[in-house]
Order: structure tokens, then C-alpha cells, then sequence
């Protein structure tokens, strides 16, 4: 062998081995970041069940955003929305986490979710129907949120705000 074949396959084999660390590391570095994400989301759903205020101070250090709830009777309330959650909407306590006290809204009329830095909206087939800045949402289709958006349950007003945008 020449030396100049030596120089080029000890190059190749390097700029391999680099690659192939760079690859494996990003790789690991995902997968312990799902991980991460998924105990998060647990840890949310078992303080919720548990311990309300709990669930609110672990919510409000890993949320994406909330939700401003502004029902017709009794005080606005701030819902925060943690990284891959999933909030439902409705007038069933039994199986929502927000609860609307309006017989215009069905038992479980819609959910709010979060998908890493996105948050969606999705109306769960209800008769009355949710509403987004206005205009009635297609039953079961995700529809992304941005900051300042009012989605309308029934007589109920949920304002998204988003924390990227909160200076």
C-alpha cells in the first residue's frame, strides 16, 4: 500500500468514527429526553389525582402554555398546559380536568393537548360544537393554537397564551 492510500483510509476511518458518535449520542440524547417527557406526564396525571395544587406547581414549571378560563358564574381560573399533556374539556368532573358548569356543554366536549412545543385544540363531537376565534371547529381534527387564540365552549371563554411568548 501507498502512503497516500494509508493518509486517506486513516481520514475515512476517523471522520466515520466522529460521525458515527455524533449519531449515536443525538440519538441517546432524544431518547432520554421522551423518557424525561413521558415521567413528567405521568408524574402530572398522578398529582392531578392526588393533589391539585401539586399538580398546579409541577404544571406551571414545565408548561407550554395555559389556558385563561373566564366561565359566566364565579372567577377566571389559569389552567397551564405542561409539555405532553392532555387537558379535557367538559361539564363531567368525573372526567375532566376542566370543569364548565354549563348545560350548554356537553359531558366531555373537548380536549387541549400538547405535542412538544405545539399546542391543539379538538372538539370531541359534541352537538353545540367549540369554537375557535369564532369559527366552529371540525369535530375530531387537531387545530393548532398560537398565543391571544379564544376558543368558546357553551358561554365559556378559554384565552391560549402561550409561555414563549411571555417576556
Amino acid at each position: 500500500m501507498d502512503t497516500e492510500t494509508v493518509i486517506v483510509s486513516a481520514v475515512v476511518g476517523v471522520a466515520t468514527s466522529v460521525i458515527t458518535a455524533y449519531i449515536t449520542t443525538r440519538l441517546k440524547m432524544n431518547e432520554e429526553r421522551k423518557k424525561w417527557n413521558r415521567e413528567l406526564t405521568l408524574k402530572y396525571a398522578e398529582a392531578t389525582v392526588v393533589n391539585r395544587e401539586v399538580a398546579d406547581t409541577l404544571a406551571r414549571q414545565f408548561a407550554t402554555g395555559f389556558l385563561a378560563v373566564k366561565q359566566i358564574v364565579g372567577e377566571r381560573d389559569k389552567v397551564f398546559v405542561p409539555n405532553g399533556s392532555r387537558i379535557t374539556i367538559g361539564r363531567d368532573p368525573g372526567r375532566c380536568q376542566v370543569v364548565l358548569n354549563d348545560q350548554s356543554v356537553s359531558g366531555v366536549a373537548a380536549t387541549v393537548e400538547s405535542d412538544g412545543a405545539s399546542i391543539f385544540v379538538v372538539d370531541l363531537h359534541t352537538t353545540n360544537g367549540t369554537f375557535l376565534n369564532g369559527v366552529r371547529l371540525a369535530a375530531g381534527l387537531r387545530t393548532k393554537l398560537k398565543s391571544g387564540d379564544v376558543i368558546k365552549i357553551g358561554h365559556t371563554e378559554l384565552t391560549f397564551q402561550s409561555m414563549e411568548s411571555i417576556d
